[in-house]
């Protein structure tokens, strides 16, 4: 997220193409298709002393390049979720005959990722995964796959522990699956082979829109399975949840789906990989061996410490003093000294972490059930 005063030029355009109905403040986003403004309705402003953040909007601005499906997607999905409490409340749209598009939806008071991530306790971890599942039950309860969720599409207040999803442009609305089921496909061994067989010559075309954002995609995106659901906002959930658990992030670099399935293959292990390819129907050919004796619980762990080391000695260096890292209690900020590793409920933590990131989709935790795990429930 970003916060960006207007100039007065671009205040004047933008209210003049709304009538003046709406006082513009300030840009709060940027995306490739879309601007985000924070705004008021004329009239109820920052001088206001009624003014609160209920008053306060969001008017998402659609670029001409933005296909007309991700627009009305986006509308349908936030007319049924209907102010859920995990999703911005829809107020009104507006559609103009050059193509302008606008959403303008409830303001959500919300720190921008980066200042929070890597100073969360696991009490803070608990609220933005909480929060965050919630949202994504309440989306598999109305058939609704997010396809992007990733730290910048859900908006997170550490001092409230409230959070909101966002971005639904990508997102699909009852996906409908191939009646064959993984089991009635002929399956076959060609790839050993120095030619395709008959069977896989007869196999239709996959073609799996990839979606979403490099170092968030799950194994079904990546093995290019036509038939996944839900299932993958999970995953890209246990991606958030691990990037704040380690204080990294990106975890995943942005690369192609072959290195993303060799990245992912050395946290979660080949043999994890090869039979969530199966479950898929898939054949999964790795030159990666299992390596001996990596505990998952150990690298978080040593991955967290790690991270608490490197902030602890540079902000030492900057302070020139050796008390300690600051908390920052106005974004709910922890202070980064405390070691959190050896308690119960960091090893609950990391077995939750690891239902979310399981690669076989039929195994990995539905939001329901992460949220009736013990780390969110103790």
């Amino acid at each position: 997220m970003i916060f960006e005063p207007l100039t007065k030029e671009k205040k004047n355009y933008l209210e003049s193409r709304f009538d003046g109905i709406y006082d513009f403040v300030e840009q709060i986003g940027v995306g490739s298709f879309s601007n985000v403004y924070r705004a008021y309705l004329r009239g109820i402003g920052d001088d206001d002393e009624n003014n609160n953040d209920s008053t306060t909007l969001a008017i998402k601005l659609l670029k001409p390049s933005s296909h007309p499906t991700r627009v009305s997607t986006e509308i349908e999905i936030l007319e049924l979720a209907n102010g859920h409490e995990t999703i911005s409340e829809l107020l009104m749209y507006h559609q103009e005959p050059d193509g302008l598009c606008a959403i303008v939806m409830t303001y959500f008071d919300n720190v921008p990722y980066d200042w929070y991530y890597s100073k969360l306790n696991l009490c803070q971890i608990k609220w933005y995964m909480t929060s965050l599942l919630r949202g994504l039950e309440f989306l598999q309860e109305l058939k609704v796959v997010h396809r992007d969720v990733k730290p910048a599409n859900f908006l997170f207040n550490p001092r409230t522990g409230e959070g909101r999803l966002i971005d639904f442009g990508l997102s699909e609305l009852n996906k409908k699956h191939d009646s064959k089921d993984v089991d009635d496909l002929r399956q076959c061994r060609c790839i050993t082979m120095t030619r395709v067989c008959s069977v896989c010559l007869s196999k239709p075309k996959q073609q799996v829109d990839r979606g979403g954002t490099a170092g968030f995609r799950a194994p079904e995106i990546l093995m290019k399975y036509p038939k996944y659901d839900g299932q993958i906002d999970v995953f890209a959930a246990g991606i958030c949840m691990l990037s704040i658990l380690t204080r990294r992030y990106p975890y995943f670099p942005k690369s192609d789906d072959f290195d993303a399935l060799s990245l992912m293959i050395q946290v979660l292990g080949v043999n994890k990989m090869k039979e969530a390819a199966t479950a898929m129907g898939k054949v999964f050919c790795s030159s990666l061996k299992e390596p001996a004796g990596v505990d998952f619980n150990e690298l978080v762990q040593e991955q967290r410490l790690n991270s608490f080391i490197d902030a602890r000695v540079a902000e030492e260096d900057e302070l020139g003093t050796d008390e300690g890292i600051y908390s920052d209690t106005s974004y709910g900020r922890s202070p980064v000294v405390e070691d959190d590793t050896n308690s119960l409920e960091w090893v609950a933590a990391v077995h939750m972490l690891e239902g979310l990131l399981a690669p076989n989709p039929h195994k990995r935790l539905r939001p329901a059930e992460a949220l009736q795990h013990d780390f969110i429930t103790s």
